[in-house]
């Protein structure tokens, strides 16, 4: 693969991605940006072992249902929603589980 050749000839390489299969394969340090800020940087393994905060996106009037779904899931006082009027439900859960979030609201009927 060349970026991992380019990495072993001692460049930093960043690339741009959301698919962590793809990630997982090429990088060693890992940073998430949100809304164009650095939120945490730090290996993939000691991302992937924490919590993960993840944002779900759903209709408005749907997102009271959608968040109580979600805190059955993370558990209660996990489960936000920052901006109600735009209704991205923040949850903060295993990492190893985050793939749940986007499947219990969909599960009840709700969908982004």
């Amino acid at each position: 693969m060349l970026v991992k050749q380019v990495q072993a000839n001692g460049k930093t390489v960043l690339v741009s991605s959301h698919i962590l299969p793809e990630v997982q394969q090429m990088a060693d340090i890992v940073g998430i940006v949100s809304a164009g800020r650095l939120v945490t940087q730090a290996s993939l393994d000691t991302l992937l072992a924490g919590q993960a905060l993840v944002r779900v996106r759903v209709q408005p009037d749907e997102a009271a249902v959608a968040a109580g779904v979600l805190s059955r899931l993370a558990g209660v006082g996990l489960v936000e929603i920052p901006s109600p009027e735009v209704a991205w439900i923040t949850a903060r859960i295993a990492a190893d589980r985050a793939s749940e979030v986007n499947r219990a609201p969909a599960s009840a009927g709700v969908w982004s």
